[in-house]
């Protein structure tokens, strides 16, 4: 039997961003601060990942 799909969400928490890519928060704050993933601002403070961001990301690492 086949799975519906899902939909990706469309942005990500910190941690939800960190789980995606299976680092960790401390290590996607790294590539954010080195300009390696970008963020958006959200609200007051928060900030959210775009899923296309983490995806082009994901993408340009290298294989293994």
């Amino acid at each position: 039997m086949t799975q519906p799909m899902t939909k990706p969400r469309i942005m990500y928490t910190r941690e939800q961003a960190a789980e995606v890519l299976s680092i960790s928060t401390s290590q996607l704050d790294e590539f954010r601060r080195a300009g390696l993933i970008c963020a958006v601002k959200f609200g007051g403070r928060g900030i959210r990942f775009l899923h296309q961001e983490l995806e082009d990301f994901a993408n340009s690492l290298p294989a293994a």
